[in-house]
């Protein structure tokens, strides 16, 4: 068990962070819905002194560039449509399993699988050279039409979006696409 007076660690950061975007996309994705939810992150009572003086202001604008990501994208045609699903398959005594961040519809009718890094993401040749395969396989998973609530298609785009501040550029995120 961890200590009762331990603050919240990388994993639950990061797992709260997806929660955020996923109860933010199912509050509308809106203008006032961001600020609604960054303000029940603020306030969560997990979040200890030292996290709300510093990690919180560094999370925040990642959050704020993901938030505009997903704004530019819906006047391009790309629509979140699922978001923290899990997919799943059975292959002679074998599960394959995975949890996609959010699934987004293109203009063309493919999908888009979209993982949230609260860390650094996994380089583009990471995947291409089969050392990470969690898009892949989640990518595999949707265009089966083995992801709860997601209609099969192809796949268009499997992107990291890395939600750590860029100090250098004064960003707060970055996509890594991986095809």
């Amino acid at each position: 068990l961890d200590p009762l007076r331990a603050g919240p660690d990388p994993r639950w950061l990061g797992t709260r962070v997806h929660a955020f975007m996923e109860d933010w996309q199912r509050a509308g994705a809106t203008r006032e819905a961001l600020e609604s939810e960054l303000g029940r992150l603020y306030n969560d009572p997990a979040l200890d002194a030292l996290a709300r003086a510093f990690w919180f202001p560094r999370i925040e604008p990642a959050l704020r560039w993901a938030a505009e990501r997903v704004w530019d994208a819906r006047t391009e045609g790309r629509e979140p449509i699922a978001s923290e699903v899990s997919g799943v398959h059975e292959l002679n005594g074998i599960r394959l399993a995975g949890k996609a961040g959010r699934i987004d519809r293109l203009a063309d009718g493919s999908l888009g699988i979209v993982d949230y890094k609260t860390g650094a993401a996994p380089r583009g040749s990471a995947a291409a050279d089969g050392l990470d395969n969690q898009l892949g396989l989640l990518g595999l998973l949707a265009e089966m039409g083995k992801v709860e609530g997601v209609a099969a298609g192809p796949i268009a785009s499997l992107e990291y979006w890395s939600l750590k501040a860029d100090r250098a550029k004064g960003t707060g995120g970055s996509i890594a696409p991986t095809h």
